[in-house]
């Protein structure tokens, strides 16, 4: 037993203290920037969703679209930008002699929703 406790301490003075290295600097600091962007990104992108909401569930004459909740949510979901969102759908769902597609609700929640296929399709609005 006290051989191996030797050969413990031997192994032991061996060891070299780890030598600093820039790249795991570039790491902390990586992880320290995508952890605030995330933290304080998400709220600018709820504020926006939660505003995209409130126009899209609104009554009409208050200025609203007047959608259903379950419409609303479906359109707003991820949302970044909320006037683009709701003037999408405002164009959309409008009647082809003033000016819009002439699409049904559900259609035009479709399109103007924020996922990534329906932003390549949006993007002419």
């Amino acid at each position: 037993m006290r051989e191996s406790r030797v050969m413990t301490d031997q192994l032991d003075a061996t060891v070299q203290p780890k030598k600093w290295q820039p790249k795991e600097i570039r790491v902390r600091y990586l992880v320290l920037v995508v952890s605030v962007v995330l933290l304080f990104g998400q709220s600018a992108f709820a504020n926006e969703a939660a505003q995209c909401f409130e126009k899209a569930w609104e009554h009409p004459n208050n200025g609203g679209l007047g959608l259903t909740r379950g419409e609303a949510v479906n359109l707003c979901n991820g949302a970044t930008d909320a006037v683009k969102v709701t003037k999408c759908f405002e164009k959309a769902w409008k009647h082809p002699n003033n000016g819009g597609l002439g699409l049904t609700r559900g259609e035009a929640v479709n399109l103007c929703t924020s996922s990534p296929k329906a932003r390549s399709t949006a993007s002419g609005f």
